[in-house]
């Protein structure tokens, strides 16, 4: 059995590079265009990444400007619970693992503006 983790670090450090100049559209291309990645997409259903890469596009237009969440984390874990996606303290925390039990990948961008929403408002009112 041969282990494929090559798009892994790949992935880790554009998400260090969220919310800076360096991330970008390309790079984000770059990187689901990867052959895991393509394997996960066609796994999905997708004719190819350009759902995932439209998702940042989508969050920047569905937030107004005057909340900052940068210090907020993300947090995906094999969960054991029974939510997909929610917020706890200055988190979001998304089961990506258990994904297909919650929602198709096209209505993912949907449920991450969701839970982005709760993590806003719980930022405007604390």
């Amino acid at each position: 059995m041969k282990l494929r983790t090559a798009s892994i670090p790949l992935m880790l450090e554009y998400a260090a590079m969220s919310g800076t100049e360096q991330e970008s559209y390309q790079k984000a291309a770059e990187i689901l265009n990867h052959q895991d990645y393509l394997f996960e997409i066609r796994r999905y259903g997708l004719a190819s990444p350009e759902p995932l890469l439209n998702l940042q596009a989508r969050l920047d237009a569905a937030f107004p400007g005057n909340v900052d969440i940068d210090d907020a984390e993300v947090i995906s874990t094999l969960s054991f619970g029974s939510s997909f996606g929610y917020v706890y303290k200055n988190a979001l925390h998304l089961d990506l693992f258990g994904i297909e039990k919650y929602c198709t990948m096209e209505e993912l961008p949907a449920i991450i503006l969701h839970e982005m929403h709760h993590l806003q408002v719980q930022k405007m009112i604390h």
